[in-house]
């Protein structure tokens, strides 16, 4: 498109060519891609050890749980038991299960302990 403009007292005329076509150029959008690939890494990376942390605190949670009911149990009945019985005699909900680790009683002692041990989560 050609935009014929006359500067106020002048006999002159500037002639300027301006690009008519909308959209973006090839490197507009080269950059916003690198831009966009440089924040979607930023976001990997930072959301990447957010689950491991959660593995950590479910275990944590639910050995404080299981510790919680054997206390419970100890001074209802006088002795630790074992999982099951917890369950039975509804100081627990579940045997608390995952496949990242185990919770296990020793019934004679009350200690509770957990297969990996939390922290290694």
């Amino acid at each position: 498109m050609l935009i014929d403009v006359a500067p106020t007292g002048s006999e002159t005329v500037i002639t300027r060519f301006r690009r008519s076509e909308p959209g973006f150029t090839l490197v507009e959008l080269l950059v916003t891609v690198v831009i966009v690939g440089i924040v979607g890494a930023i976001v990997v990376f930072a959301v990447g050890g957010v689950s491991d942390k959660g593995k950590a605190s479910s275990c944590k949670t639910d050995r404080h749980s299981v510790e919680a009911a054997e206390e419970a149990y100890l001074a209802q009945y006088g002795s630790y038991t074992d999982l099951p019985t917890l369950v039975a005699s509804q100081l627990l909900r579940e045997v608390p299960a995952s496949p990242a680790y185990t919770v296990s009683v020793d019934a004679g002692t009350g200690v509770v302990s957990t297969t990996p041990e939390c922290s290694a989560l």
